[in-house]
């Protein structure tokens, strides 16, 4: 995963979902976060926001870890 686009991710998680930065690593997963099913619908407003790409709670849930939410933003064309 890009840096950029993880310290992007870490960030949008931290500031906008009020997730601990040390509990957001390169690999981590949303369960590691506890990421809820309402957090997850917020991460995917705040990222559609933040990169300007929709992106749905249920494609997030499909690879809910920190690589899978990056490698998503990347196959729609996201940059940071």
């Amino acid at each position: 995963m890009d840096d950029g686009l993880f310290c992007r991710l870490r960030e949008i998680l931290s500031q906008k979902l009020n997730i601990p930065a040390e509990e957001i690593t390169p690999t981590a997963s949303f369960g590691e976060m506890d990421l809820d099913s309402l957090a997850v619908v917020e991460f995917s407003l705040a990222l559609e926001t933040e990169f300007g790409v929709k992106v749905s709670d249920s494609e997030l849930l499909a690879d809910p870890t920190m690589p899978g939410v990056a490698e998503l933003l990347q196959r729609r064309g996201a940059t940071v």
